[in-house]
């Protein structure tokens, strides 16, 4: 009497298309039948197609017909509430309420390139971020904003350049790739107005934007990273939690890095041969400074030249005396 044996599917190949179970299969297309066809379209990038974000949703809650429909539909109702399509056709800065380069200059990140898998890469240097300073131009609500730009907007445009570059395959692949880089990462970092921060951003990308993960590097990554990772892990499920990998540094990190990805997409600090991440002006300094602190500065300005300064306060009153 012989009996079928079920291949092993890889954690990375399960619940994807080409490797579904009959019973996924089935799963499916129930799912598409009985979901309303408005949430399914706010749902889905450009390039991406329905069977694709179904398959998202049913991951994301094991292929459980009832929790996967109930995730979409709270996912349609949070970016109606969060008004989500109007904040992804404004410019970033109309929804930060803030200079993006000077944002990037407190919590630098941004995305560019694609792995070796044809993902997006989305970069930040989470060691750099001075929360206080990003707090002192923006607010949670605006961050919230312009989160949603990010992951509308800038994320399908990357991921129909992936449709048009990356031709051999039928399917564009609707995920990302993250590289965190907790370099100078300290005790300040994991204060709770930062770890507030990215508990908003996780709980909003589990509901809107599940299963869009499908690898994250930490590299750089000092003692207190793995006490905070213990924190952080908390709020992620298991599936993503998974997909996360504490590199370190040096050049056994490097070496990793580029097996996952190609040199031309990674900066000189990862051994690569791109652009530097973040764009910063010409002639422009960017200064955080305490609360009923004081910064003194002497600037050289040419004749017939224009000297601008702006700034970014919460509350209260911030006093700028120039002289010459």
């Amino acid at each position: 009497m012989s009996q079928s044996i079920e291949p092993t599917i890889s954690p990375e190949n399960w619940g994807q298309i080409g490797y579904l179970t009959e019973s996924q299969e089935q799963i499916l297309k129930q799912f598409i039948d009985e979901v309303p066809n408005e949430e399914l379209i706010a749902a889905k990038y450009t390039v991406e197609t329905i069977e694709q974000v179904s398959l998202r949703y049913l991951r994301a809650r094991q292929f459980d017909l009832t929790k996967a429909k109930d995730l979409l539909h709270e996912s349609f109702k949070r970016k109606i509430d969060g008004k989500a399509e109007y904040y992804s056709k404004l410019r970033p800065e109309e929804c930060a309420n803030c200079d993006i380069a000077a944002l990037k200059r407190f919590y630098p990140h941004t995305q560019r390139g694609f792995d070796r898998k044809n993902r997006p890469i989305l970069f930040e240097r989470n060691g750099r971020t001075d929360v206080n300073a990003v707090f002192l131009m923006t607010t949670k609500e605006t961050l919230i904003n312009y989160h949603w730009w990010t992951m509308e907007t800038a994320l399908d445009e990357l991921f129909t350049e992936a449709s048009t570059k990356f031709t051999d395959n039928k399917y564009t692949t609707i995920s990302t790739c993250a590289i965190l880089d907790f370099d100078n990462l300290g005790l300040t970092h994991c204060s709770s107005k930062m770890l507030d921060l990215v508990k908003m951003f996780i709980a909003l990308d589990n509901v809107c934007y599940p299963e869009m993960l499908g690898k994250m590097l930490v590299v750089n990554a000092p003692w207190i990273a793995v006490n905070t990772w213990q924190i952080v892990k908390s709020w992620l499920d298991p599936r993503t939690q998974n997909k996360i990998e504490i590199i370190g540094s040096g050049p056994e990190s490097i070496k990793r890095l580029h097996e996952l990805i190609s040199p031309e997409y990674l900066p000189k600090e990862f051994g690569g041969t791109a652009p530097d991440l973040y764009y910063i002006k010409p002639n422009t300094d960017y200064i955080s400074i305490p609360r009923n602190g004081e910064y003194v500065t002497t600037i050289e300005v040419d004749y017939n030249k224009t000297l601008f300064v702006d700034s970014y306060i919460g509350d209260g009153v911030v006093e700028i005396i120039i002289t010459s």
